[in-house]
């Protein structure tokens, strides 16, 4: 006895109880549930409405009501303290509300305010009692009776066998007569045999069904998941027309399969296009009365079948029907079991804000055939009342009845009511489309009715705008210094330059390049450091008819010389002569060019269809591609971003990007067009927040392009961004710097694009922080459609793969024909002649108002930093080192810092690496952005079942201990072991030498930007993050102490 501890229970206090019974495993877990909190036990909470119109008899209907309770026992059942019995009194009076709501009361409105309070208001499992009734008179001859009971003692299957008690036991008490009824079967003999039988087959049967586990299922949603799983629900109905219903049926049956496996097999093809997932876990209820043969049995016997289903996309509708028909009728055969046992023997790792292995559920309700109500006098019809609580995240329920309903109950904290709405559609639309076509690829049935689909592409891509489309930039430059010719233009921290003087020195730049045999079709590199110097360099050459290739005098000799053997023309400054040393072409000195006579140089026309530059990104196969831009791409870009977001004469602009990074034309094309001034900002202060923060102040900027990560350098350097107009792209907008800009009063636009369509393709200008932030609609004479798999438009909500078409498509790669042909797509929304859509590999789906929404990458590329990157691309390099034998390269992110480069090395056997040597290898090819900031070795690189590096595995594997290269040198001076704490803590490593770089221990520009402004306050001397790049933590130290001694 002293394993015992009371309870509070007294299963006799309330009343005589004729039986107690073993609560099945099903109700406990309901009982477990319902404990959690009031708003988890409103899940369970069931109840329909029976609409009676005619001779309406009130004593018969309270008789027939209270008779339920007294014919099934399960009903006037309540639960023991703990959950493990359930205790059936003798008897029970239901308790029956009453409201007249007949004229000139508004029936409607308090008939819906009955079923929601009936929704509302929770059982008390204990005391019962755990059913009842409430009936809505809203007129003379129509009444509605509300019947609701707890899901634990009342399942879908009982709702059907108690309303077709009711009408017969109404008829019998209206006619004076007994009711002609078959004895009830005893929900306690069902418990008990449950408890007895051995499930251990059922068991078996569902964990092979689950080996191996799934992937989530992972419906695109509107908002973050909460941190915690939340009921809040909401219901929509889709009424499906007869005819449609019944050519459904006709056309499953040609494949043998039922109405139920037809429906439920559209469903599958419904959430595999939505998701993009194939592998589909999908709950089905089974009712258990059905598998034990006792048709009248009232009680909680559904068991939820986790139905696994692969949904071909590349095969018709009829062929998935016959898999599914098999799959089903194998469950049917294994339903009874607990799904709670077998998820407990499959040891899902808990994730409070998901449900295990089962999130969403389908179900055909066929209990209420028409007709299968006869209540005398009364013609009634019947609904299943929608809950304000679900348990699972979708539950689509087609109830067949008078009509043909879908009732989708769907998580309120999760999806908003419009996408559901149009999932709904698309549901029917699949249906439409599989029974015109049923031979037609499930992948190819459409998802978007004929209405949404014409918004898609009539509506949300209505964006042609009349532009110069003939003309270039020179000659918009040109036009524009005939209005302002004395403005100034262009500004560095040396010189200004006016709109004259700026078309002066272009047509310098253009005849001396003529003279130098440069005219259309020809490249020509321009290879100098960041002046004002730039933009006439860059028009210049725009005048000629040739197109420029920007190359950063930062990157690689490597690299830079693969990308100058393009050109017939390269042009570099006294600081990157070096650079061109060995080149093929004919070099020319940027000053050379500046200072020759412009004569009466006249540009060269060019076509619109011709190149204005050439932009070297990222490949993914170790090689760049350059994107080949066309002025009328150019042109199409500045003209819409003057307008939108917009740019005024009056406007000052900051640039802050290298000229190879392609928004770098924002910067200089846009003001320039628009009469408006240029500050450019040399490397070192585009670099150092507080030193762009002055600049910025200086020069009174009223707009700035740039990264996220330029802007957080200017929040850290605590820049007041009032009055600001900020355009943010590059990378993903983190809400936490949007709130900072939109709460310091700057005017906030995001901006996505890929280099292939010109720059920017979208923009969105915000108003209040949303997670995640939209990316917006194209700009002018642009598209952006979101299409599947199969090249298919996605279900509005859904998330799928965006193309981009329209004026701001690039020609393709140069000199890379099967890219070009990989990349830039036939445009077959369009109907002008040899119109192409650019597949970006970005992941995003449409808003029910037409913003797109942005979630990630379909493939390796990255963007770290705002600069793109092909994982490829660092891969190649890292096996192209001789003491590697495996390499692989992923994107860490630890403790909510920022994203940074990780990559993950397998040694040769009897060599050794180090994270120099790796990054010293890198840098004799790749750029800066590209050189992993984490280096780890490893015994092995994760794969995945088809052979491919395994990414997500990769990532999780995060920095872990990086092997020391050389012995610990202890700080021995004050401010040395400042710098190793503030190191340490920065970029949260154990072990710091102070011969250590902070970039080699993994930092990044945001960090060093963290670190300067420590230091500054620590010690009052300024030092530049560049510095932290090029220094050891001794060599800073001395320095500070030679600036704190001077």
């Amino acid at each position: 006895m002293s394993n015992l501890s009371p309870v509070d229970f007294d299963p006799f206090a309330d009343g005589e109880l004729s039986s107690a019974a073993p609560a099945t495993a099903a109700q406990r877990e309901i009982w477990v549930a319902s404990q959690l909190d009031a708003d988890t036990s409103l899940a369970y909470n069931e109840s329909c409405t029976l609409v009676c119109r005619g001779a309406f008899d009130r004593a018969a209907m309270w008789a027939a009501l209270r008779e339920l309770p007294a014919r099934h026992e399960a009903l006037r059942g309540t639960f023991s303290g703990d959950g493990r019995t359930l205790c059936i009194a003798a008897s029970l009076e239901m308790p029956i509300l009453e409201i007249d709501a007949t004229p000139p009361k508004d029936g409607e409105h308090l008939y819906q305010e009955a079923w929601r309070q009936e929704a509302s208001t929770p059982f008390d499992l204990g005391r019962g009692p755990l059913v009842r009734a409430t009936i809505v008179k809203v007129a003379h001859d129509e009444h509605r009776i509300i019947l609701g009971a707890h899901h634990i003692v009342c399942d879908g299957w009982s709702f059907s066998v108690l309303l077709r008690d009711l009408a017969a036991i109404y008829s019998a008490k209206k006619q004076g007569v007994s009711p002609d009824l078959p004895a009830a079967h005893a929900f306690s003999a069902y418990a008990r045999e449950e408890e007895s039988r051995d499930q251990s087959a059922e068991e078996r049967y569902w964990l092979m069904r689950c080996e191996p586990l799934p992937e989530p299922l992972d419906l695109p949603i509107d908002r973050p998941r909460p941190a915690f799983r939340s009921v809040a629900s909401d219901r929509v109905d889709l009424a499906l027309a007869p005819d449609l219903v019944a050519a459904v049926k006709k056309a499953g049956a040609k494949s043998g399969a039922s109405f139920f496996v037809t429906l439920f097999s559209a469903f599958g093809v419904l959430v595999g296009r939505l998701s993009g997932q194939h592998d589909l876990v999908i709950g089905i209820p089974a009712a258990g009365q059905s598998a034990v043969g006792r048709d009248t049995l009232v009680g909680h016997c559904a068991n939820l079948l986790p139905v696994r289903m692969n949904v071909a996309m590349d095969a018709p509708l009829s062929a998935t029907l016959k898999q599914v028909r098999k799959t089903v009728l194998d469950a049917y055969e294994h339903q009874r079991f607990t799904l709670g046992d077998v998820l407990a023997k499959l040891e899902i790792p808990h994730v409070p804000n998901r449900l295990p292995l089962v999130s969403i559920l389908f179900n055909l309700d066929t209990g209420m055939a028409p007709g299968g109500l006869a209540f005398d006098g009364l013609d009634v019809s019947f609904r299943a009342n929608p809950r304000i609580a679900e348990t699972f995240e979708l539950f689509f329920n087609v109830f067949e009845g008078n009509d043909t309903v879908v009732e989708c109950q769907y998580s309120t904290a999760l999806f908003d009511r419009a996408t559901v709405v149009a999932w709904l559609g698309a549901y029917e639309s699949i249906l439409r489309a599989f029974v015109a076509h049923p031979e037609l690829p499930a992948g190819r049935l459409p998802v978007l009715s004929q209405a949404d689909a014409r918004r898609v592409v009539g509506e949300w891509n209505a964006t042609s705008r009349a532009y110069p489309s003939t003309s270039t930039m020179f000659d918009l430059v040109v036009e524009q210094a005939a209005r302002t010719p004395d403005k100034a233009a262009v500004v560095d921290r040396d010189q200004t330059l006016t709109y004259a003087e700026l078309v002066t020195r272009s047509r310098s730049v253009a005849a001396a390049l003529a003279k130098r045999g440069v005219g259309a079709r020809d490249l020509v590199a321009i290879v100098v450091e960041r002046s004002a110097l730039m933009a006439p360099l860059l028009l210049g050459v725009q005048a000629t008819g040739a197109a420029y290739i920007p190359v950063d005098p930062e990157y690689p000799a490597e690299r830079v010389a693969a990308w100058i053997t393009k050109a017939k023309v390269c042009v570099v400054s006294p600081r990157t002569k070096a650079l061109a040393a060995g080149a093929t072409c004919d070099v020319a000195s940027m000053e050379e060019l500046l200072a020759a006579p412009a004569g009466d140089f006249a540009a060269t026309p060019s076509s619109s269809d011709a190149r204005a530059y050439v932009l070297f990104t990222s490949g993914s196969t170790g090689t760049p591609k350059g994107v080949e831009v066309t002025h009328k791409n150019l042109v199409n870009f500045v003209c819409a971003m003057k307008d939108a977001p917009g740019m005024r004469e009056s406007d000052v602009l900051a640039a802050v990007v290298t000229l190879s990074f392609d928004i770098s034309g924002y910067e200089i094309y846009v003001p320039l067009s628009a009469g408006a001034t240029v500050v450019v900002a040399d490397r070192e202060t585009a670099q150092d927040g507080r030193d762009l923060a002055e600049l910025m102040k200086k020069h009174a900027v009223t707009v700035l392009q740039a990264t996220p990560s330029t802007f957080r350098l200017l929040k850290l350097a605590g820049y007041d961004p009032r009055g600001l107009k900020a355009l943010v792209g590059g990378e993903a907008f983190p809400p936490d710097l949007a709130e900072w800009l939109l709460a310091g009063g700057a005017d906030v636009t995001n901006c996505y694009g890929p280099t292939e369509t010109t720059i920017w393709s979208t923009t969105y200008r915000m108003t209040k922080v949303t997670n995640p932030i939209p990316i917006g609609k194209p700009l002018a004479n642009q598209t952006a459609y979101v299409l599947d798999a199969d090249g298919e438009l996605c279900a509005i909500g859904a998330v799928g793969e965006l193309f981009i078409g329209g004026d701001g498509v690039a020609r393709g790669y140069l000199d890379q024909p099967s890219p070009t042909a990989e990349r830039f797509v036939t445009d077959r929304f369009s109907d002008r002649p040899g119109a192409r859509l650019y597949r970006t590999g970005d992941r995003a789906r449409l808003r029910h108002d037409g913003v797109l929404e942005y979630f990630g990458r379909a493939d390796d590329q990255i963007k770290v930093r705002g600069h793109r990157i092909e994982i490829g691309e660092i891969e190649t390099g890292l096996h192209g080192f001789a003491p590697v034998s495996q390499a692989g390269v992923s994107v860490v992110t630890e403790d909510g810092g920022d994203p940074r480069l990780a990559a993950f090395i397998v040694p040769k056997a009897g060599e050794t690496v180090t994270a120099t040597e790796v990054r010293r290898h890198l840098r004799k090819s790749l750029p800066d952005a590209m050189i992993p900031q984490i280096v780890r070795l490893v015994t092995e690189i994760p794969k995945t079942a088809n052979g491919k590096i395994d990414r997500r595995a990769l990532a999780k594997l995060g920095a872990g201990d990086t092997r020391r290269e050389r012995e610990i040198v202890a700080p021995s001076t004050d401010t040395e072991r400042f710098l190793v704490d503030l190191f340490q803590r920065a970029l949260k490593v154990d072990r710091v030498s102070i011969h250590d770089n902070f970039f080699s221990l993994g930092g990044d520009s945001l960090k060093s930007m963290e670190v300067v402004i420590e230091v500054e306050k620590k010690t009052g001397v300024r030092i530049r993050p560049r510095s932290l790049l090029l220094s050891s933590i001794a060599d800073t130290a001395k320095s500070i102490a030679g600036e704190q001694q001077a």
